[in-house]
């Protein structure tokens, strides 16, 4: 995997698409009894499995052991299991403990350090911080915030703010980071949570593009916009450090997310340990999957604007695109021209006002169409659109697809 020579202790980052290419030494078809600690109550957490069962499916006879562990549960090994490896999300010292006691190979897919000597396998976190400095700059933001993990967890050091803040310092900007509220743990105390979030967010400068730690920490966020009756995306960008089926798409709006390469870590991960339970000996103690990129849904999907009315504007098009409505419903409610209405579309955003509408619904519609299960003639009556054939019609013309060929191809990336 590595070069002779190169020092141990430096974590290597892999090119995954072509590791995975590569023709890899196939495990003898003797059966192989692997182990699975991971949580299986998240999405990321999920496609890390499906990518070792991709592995597993594929490089011999293994049978893999899993349980539905919950997030905050402590992973343990069942006292009447036996096998030849183990992959897990090492979340405690005591589990790092079982795991090296067994004395079998063994990956460890968490951002905690525990358990010196297993190889680590996952998400870069420095390069995902500074993909997201990148992704706002590119939508025209100046001012920007961080969200963090709930609380300071013991092993883990948050590499992911030290890049964002890094990459945002050599550009010549600075970051305000959200001091984790006392409340944050203590699910009874939510209302007080949400509060003092709130009154971080009322205090920063908008329009602030704010990139949160995980799709939990994200969802926080947009809650507490929307209890202080701040818009998403005009005023605030948020960007989830992951993506979570449900808490991503809970939000209002849906979030944006940096896609971590879960699957690939986790097809990484088993070929890691196949290689172990060959007696290959591991070159390299930690192993860094770069992230794919920046899946935008609705929650960024804007641009920096710093003319009050046209993002005002803007904010009621998507409140209000799923109604049917059109320029006149935009006059209606604002104390603007049409002519200076068209002027200020054109000149900052290079679109008309018609346009915009028209292009808020597609993008909603494409979010629906990719996200959901939902019937695509429901689809066309929640996007504004007249009935299902004028929702054929735009995605032929723009898209050069049906609906149902842009969902069907979405879902295979």
């Amino acid at each position: 995997m590595t070069p002779k020579g190169r020092d141990k202790n430096v974590a290597e980052t892999v090119d995954v698409d072509k590791s995975m290419s590569k023709s890899t030494k196939l495990s003898s078809l003797r059966e192989r009894n692997v182990l699975l600690l991971i949580h299986t109550s998240t999405t990321l957490a999920r496609q890390m499995i499906e990518g070792i069962l991709e592995y597993a499916n594929t490089h011999g006879l293994w049978l893999c052991a899993i349980e539905p562990w919950g997030y905050h549960e402590k992973l343990s090994i069942s006292a009447g299991w036996s096998g030849h490896g183990i992959i897990a999300r090492i979340n405690s010292p005591l589990l790092a403990e079982e795991i090296l006691a067994t004395g079998l190979p063994a990956v460890n897919l968490s951002w905690h350090n525990y358990g010196s000597g297993i190889v680590r396998c996952l998400a870069n976190q420095s390069k995902a911080g500074s993909m997201a400095v990148e992704y706002f700059m590119g939508l025209g933001f100046e001012n920007f915030a961080y969200c963090g993990p709930i609380y300071r967890q013991t092993g883990y050091q948050d590499k992911i703010e030290q890049s964002y803040t890094k990459a945002l310092q050599n550009k010549g900007y600075s970051s305000s980071v959200y001091v984790p509220s006392p409340f944050d743990m203590n699910p009874e105390k939510w209302r007080e949570r949400l509060e003092a979030m709130a009154k971080w967010v009322t205090g920063l400068p908008k329009p602030v593009a704010i990139y949160a730690w995980n799709a939990i920490r994200a969802r926080q966020v947009t809650e507490a916009c929307r209890y202080a009756s701040i818009h998403v995306p005009e005023e605030v960008a948020v960007l989830g450090g992951d993506y979570d089926e449900t808490i991503s798409n809970t939000s209002s709006p849906p979030l944006s997310s940096v896609d971590l390469s879960s699957k690939k870590i986790g097809y990484f991960a088993a070929e890691l340990l196949d290689q172990q339970m060959n007696g290959e000996p591991m070159t390299k103690d930690e192993i860094l999957i770069d992230p794919e990129g920046i899946v935008t849904r609705q929650s960024t999907d804007t641009i920096a604007i710093k003319d009050p009315m046209l993002a005002q504007a803007l904010s009621y098009i998507r409140r209000n695109v799923t109604s049917g409505i059109d320029v006149s419903d935009v006059l209606k409610n604002f104390p603007l021209s049409r002519r200076m209405l068209e002027t200020k579309f054109n000149n900052i955003l290079g679109r008309s006002p018609a346009a915009e509408i028209r292009a808020t619904r597609l993008k909603r519609a494409k979010h629906l169409l990719r996200d959901t299960s939902h019937p695509i003639s429901n689809i066309a009556w929640a996007c504004g659109y007249r009935n299902e054939n004028a929702m054929l019609a735009t995605f032929n013309r723009v898209l050069n697809v049906t609906p149902s060929e842009y969902r069907s191809n979405s879902q295979k990336r």
